[in-house]
């Protein structure tokens, strides 16, 4: 009840933000309000709240005040998870060496799993009731699953947002914005690999001239496979008359 409760009072300032047309800073004041509200919720979380928090997420944020180099956290990262997730563990390194409290780690990470899908929602809307209608599938489906699965959900939210810039033939440079996100995504986990192939994929076919190429190689492959089936008979035919 509690968390719906939240995702309504965040969509209701988010709103509120998106309907102020004049005023641009206070248009981005209760938009960035909206958007912390959930991360503060998910910062302030208990212990038991999501699978990963008394998981990796809180045992390598304990061990990161022990050890004296990053190098070091890397190296105990794979020894224990068998992961280097470089920016994640870059992140955790930083506020758990330098003593910083746990509820502000679990609010970054939450905040770099909500501010991207704002951005891919603002990239692509048609109008502002995209944005809300989207944030709101948002909380219902992915918000409780982002608890669970932190690095997966960074690293898929960062591919939300470089698939919706890819998308838009609008943005300038949008093939390399889309990867360095893509990059970044995979310095949280490896799930992004499999983004980074459907971009590439995506990038190949998508191109007029690079699809002409593709559709003329299949094409040209084809036919040639085709005659030399049609002259096989034509082959079988002439050994068989001279025997």
């Amino acid at each position: 009840m509690i968390y719906l409760l939240m995702f309504f009072i965040s969509l209701f300032f988010i709103w509120l933000g998106l309907s102020i047309k004049e005023n641009k800073m206070i248009k981005k004041f209760f938009i960035v309000i909206g958007l912390i509200i959930p991360c503060l919720m998910a910062g302030f979380r208990g212990m038991t709240v999501g699978t990963d928090t008394s998981g990796y997420v809180w045992n390598l944020y304990i061990n990161a005040k022990n050890i004296k180099h990053f190098s070091g956290m890397i190296s105990f990262s794979n020894w224990l998870y068998y992961s280097k997730d470089y920016l994640y563990l870059l992140i955790t390194y930083v506020i758990g060496h330098n003593n910083l409290s746990f509820q502000l780690l679990l609010f970054i990470y939450e905040l770099l799993i909500v501010i991207p899908i704002f951005i891919a929602l603002n990239v692509n809307k048609k109008d502002d009731r995209d944005i809300l209608f989207g944030m709101f599938l948002f909380y219902m489906t992915f918000y409780n699953l982002s608890l669970n699965m932190v690095r997966q959900s960074i690293a898929i939210s960062f591919a939300v947002l470089s698939f919706s810039i890819l998308k838009n033939k609008n943005i300038k440079h949008r093939y390399l914005k889309s990867f360095i996100l893509l990059l970044i995504g995979y310095g949280f986990h490896d799930t992004s690999l499999f983004a980074i192939l459907i971009a590439i994929l995506y990038i190949l076919f998508n191109s007029k001239k690079r699809r002409y190429h593709c559709s003329s190689f299949f094409r040209n492959f084809s036919s040639s496979k085709n005659q030399k089936y049609l002259r096989l008979p034509h082959v079988n035919r002439r050994k068989t008359t001279n025997t």
